[in-house]
């Protein structure tokens, strides 16, 4: 009898042990933080262009509702945004772009200097940018990271616009999953500055103050 009743106490102390081991907290899996940065070889816009002696001011990217925050969106139906459980960007999309365009812009050296807000100093021109969508989408077979940005060029002396684009840079991520987005991403940042680069540049060029 004292052996079956050991064993039952054994048993017991396992279903318990067992039990309270089942009632823990589960671990969450970490969140990845990924960036949009400058990378790649150095661009030149525009090689044949004598330097200017005019500032340019870079204002903060304003960003639409949805990408004001670090979440990573992602489409796989059209108009309905979702976003990545456990991966999101290191900063909001709109602030790592601004760093890339600043960084594509003071490469081009057209301007005497390119700067970046907060800055309280002399300028001759502003750039003033917002972010309309960055995502990837689960549309088809393969997917695509999508970048939207507008973009004006406002004289600062006269406070006017004058130019004014909205630029698209669409790019593969064939794994479908987020870090091939996050590559994906990074290269259609690297064309959409160039494009933004070449623009701002060519329109103060004809517009001499």
């Amino acid at each position: 009898m004292d052996m079956k009743k050991n064993i039952c106490q054994i048993t017991i102390l396992i279903l318990v042990t067992s039990l309270v081991g089942c009632m823990s907290p589960l671990k969450n899996p970490p969140v990845k933080d990924y960036s949009i940065s400058q990378v790649g070889p150095s661009y030149r816009p525009i090689k044949s262009m004598n330097k200017t002696k005019r500032t340019l001011l870079v204002l903060q990217t304003q960003a639409s509702p949805e990408y004001e925050s670090e979440k990573m969106l992602y489409m796989k139906k059209p108009y309905q945004l979702e976003s990545f459980a456990l991966n999101k960007w290191a900063a909001p999309p709109a602030e790592m772009m601004m760093n890339v365009i600043v960084s594509r812009l003071r490469e081009s050296n057209y301007f005497h200097s390119v700067v970046a807000s907060p800055f309280s100093g002399h300028s001759d021109y502003d750039l003033k940018s917002k972010l309309i969508s960055l995502r990837q989408e689960f549309l088809k077979k393969t997917s695509v990271v999508r970048i939207v940005m507008q973009v004006d060029v406002i004289d600062s002396h006269t406070n006017k616009v004058i130019a004014s684009q909205n630029f698209q840079a669409v790019d593969e991520a064939p794994l479908n999953n987020p870090y091939s987005g996050v590559m994906a991403a990074n290269r259609a940042a690297q064309t959409i500055s160039k494009q933004i680069a070449l623009f701002v540049i060519r329109s103060i060029a004809l517009n001499p103050t």
